[in-house]
């Protein structure tokens, strides 16, 4: 699917700088493409312009992140001593190369977007152009005129590493969430933008594919009339790709109501023949991905992040702070220490190592951790340290896992996202019964928080 600038079915989201030893080196040929978001891009386009285009030469997408501007102005705002209150310095960059509508509402006025800021058809389409160009133009002209320009041609001559500059795989046309009381004025300003998006693309000889990011409420996923109306009015804006969020989608919780109507806004895309990538996808999307002829092959790619953002809230901001679990094979889930341990016990993995390896989980890493005594090599994945901090007046002890423990978590959960995505020949048929028999197997002993999901989504695939 590279003529809609998809060049793989497994995308990761990059999240921080800490990411990068994840994404490349025995990793790099895990993925297939990365998603970066537009504050980071704004904020350190150098470090980020060599690490895509010089350090991992991967397909890379730029998300504009254009709905953080209609979110309460709270969200942006730094809590560090020497800035609190004040725009974080990626936001307000990016905010600076959106230009006058944003300036206008959220430095100026100090608070966040309305359908109403873009009535003036002058400002939308050049808030569209800006957002456009910058997704074209930021890493590009880093490569060309930035301040490791001499560093690129070092890494040319030393390496023999091409430095041809890489655009981004796709443009993203600027998108707002589609949700409660001005979903209705969103969803036409953001079909506007697509037809903005369009000119500008002709306008400024633009050969990458136009994609219509599309950000819509559980309460609109589960309205069919909606979701028709949604596809309806989407595919008449022609977008080479929907990048599909939906929010707070956790695939191991929704009922199969709500799998149901996921399956079926697909559906409806892909009679339009319109592909689309899920930003935020687990396993329950892989699947449904790489077994359903239902959706004629338009179900492209599936994004996660690095052991998270498999489910993502719209609101608020920012991902928090990842913790270190073991993720299980079996379930497809990440599971905390002690779940994780119980789990193993059931699956006999705990009485000998190569038990370990054939029923439970054989990647590289547990290959290298799991080497001797699966119980006390299992400490590599848990460990912990306590850290005493103060919060709200008060003097707080948690423990934390050890960096080594998240490594190790991180590491594991990259080379079974892998076997999700590619190694894990079977048909569907074979997948439900795997899923029938893990729900067997784990469901009663390990309890439905966890557990529960095998068996709805055995009932749901097809």
């Amino acid at each position: 699917m590279k003529s809609a600038g998809i060049y793989g079915t497994h995308w990761v989201r990059y999240g921080t700088a800490a990411d990068q030893c994840y994404l490349e080196g025995e990793f790099r040929a895990t993925y297939d493409q990365i998603v970066v978001n537009g504050n980071m891009v704004a904020h350190m386009p150098s470090a980020l312009s060599v690490f895509l285009t010089q350090r991992v030469q991967k397909p890379f997408v730029i998300d504009p992140q254009t709905h953080a501007f209609a979110h309460d102005i709270e969200y942006l705002l730094s809590k560090s001593k020497s800035s609190a209150g004040e725009i974080k310095r990626s936001w307000r960059k990016l905010i600076e190369k959106y230009g006058e509508v944003l300036e206008h509402a959220l430095l100026e006025e100090k608070r966040p977007l309305d359908p109403t800021d873009f009535d003036n058809e002058v400002s939308r389409k050049n808030f569209t152009k800006n957002v456009l160009l910058f997704q074209r133009d930021a890493i590009t002209d880093e490569i060309k005129e930035g301040p490791d320009r001499d560093y690129v041609e070092f890494l040319k001559e030393e390496t023999g590493t091409s430095t041809t500059v890489m655009p981004p795989a796709m443009l993203v046309a600027p998108y707002f969430f589609i949700h409660g009381p001005l979903a209705a004025g969103w969803q036409e300003k953001n079909l506007q933008f697509i037809q903005d998006s369009r000119s500008v693309v002709t306008a400024e000889g633009i050969e990458e594919p136009l994609a219509a990011q599309l950000v819509i409420s559980q309460e609109i996923l589960a309205d069919s009339r909606r979701r028709d109306e949604l596809v309806e009015l989407y595919a008449q804006q022609e977008p080479d790709v929907i990048l599909l969020w939906i929010d707070q989608l956790n695939e191991h919780t929704a009922p199969e109501s709500e799998l149901e109507s996921f399956i079926s806004l697909l559906s409806g895309f892909a009679k339009k023949k319109i592909p689309v990538v899920n930003l935020y996808g687990g396993f329950f999307s892989v699947a449904m991905m790489r077994f359903s002829t239902l959706l004629n092959g338009q179900f492209a790619a599936v994004c996660h992040g690095l052991e998270y953002g498999e489910t993502r809230s719209v609101i608020p901001l920012g991902g928090g702070t990842p913790v270190a679990k073991f993720y299980s094979r079996q379930l497809h889930h990440r599971l905390p220490p002690r779940v994780a341990l119980r789990t193993i016990h059931l699956l006999d993995g705990m009485n000998a190592v190569s038990d370990f390896h054939s029923n439970v989980c054989g990647c590289r890493n547990c290959q290298e951790v799991i080497c001797e005594d699966p119980e006390q090599d299992l400490i590599a994945y848990f460990e912990t340290k306590e850290s005493t901090f103060w919060r709200a007046g008060k003097r707080i002890s948690m423990d934390f896992p050890t960096g080594q423990a998240s490594e190790n978590c991180t590491k594991h959960y990259m080379w079974c996202k892998e076997w999700e995505y590619r190694d894990m020949a079977t048909t569907i048929d074979q997948l439900k019964q795997e899923l029938l028999k893990t729900d067997q197997q784990l469901r009663k002993p390990i309890g439905v928080e966890y557990a529960g999901h095998p068996l709805a989504w055995s009932n749901v695939l097809r």
